[in-house]
């Protein structure tokens, strides 16, 4: 390896270290402990050090969300290749699923603690975001073009979904189910997913 090569994998890995400390700090303590000082002494570093890779505090969260919907669309890709409409939406909820409860951090992140507050969004692209939700509702509208699910407006149907596989992975990470067996909420994914999603069905 090169000495440019060298640098440059250095550089990628203090992004990482500094981005995923800045989120760790993020969701184990909210977003107004999140500051670059308290970010330098975390990593052990000066806060000058932090300024060497990124421009501000903005910048550092801005990469979190992006990273992680990154993450997430990559997740979603893997059923691109499935023919049959539904069986895609059955595969993408349990995606869905299985990644918030691989990538927690990243999971609560994107969906439940509080949007970070960054000063001047007009400067960064969230598309990556908007494009998980287009995969979903882009499945959604072949299956009912297709009649595989009751009709409605793609909207209405994608939200159902993702409500459902949102709020099962929600309630198994944050363990507000503590009056079903632990050992059957480890089994319950496919059948609560398989149930929902033959309420669609038409």
């Amino acid at each position: 390896m090169g000495i440019t090569q060298r640098r440059d994998r250095d550089r990628q890995e203090m992004r990482k270290l500094i981005v995923d400390t800045a989120t760790q700090i993020l969701v184990e303590e909210g977003i107004d402990q999140v500051s670059i000082r308290r970010i330098a002494d975390r990593i052990e570093y000066s806060p000058g050090t932090i300024y060497l890779y990124f421009e501000d505090k903005d910048d550092i969260l801005y990469e979190a969300h992006l990273e992680a919907f990154s993450a997430f669309l990559d997740a979603e890709m893997t059923v691109a290749a499935i023919p049959d409409p539904l069986e895609r939406l059955q595969a993408l909820g349990r995606v869905y699923v299985n990644f918030a409860l691989s990538n927690q951090r990243m999971y609560d992140l994107m969906f439940l603690i509080p949007v970070p507050r960054i000063q001047n969004k007009e400067k960064y692209d969230w598309s990556v975001s908007i494009r998980t939700y287009q995969v979903l509702r882009t499945i959604v509208e072949e299956c009912i073009a297709q009649g595989r699910i009751k009709p409605n407006h793609p909207d209405v149907v994608s939200m159902q979904v993702w409500a459902t596989v949102h709020g099962l992975a929600s309630l198994i990470i944050r363990q507000r189910i503590p009056m079903v067996d632990k050992e059957l909420v480890s089994r319950m994914v496919d059948p609560v997913l398989n149930y929902a999603f033959d309420a669609l069905k038409a």
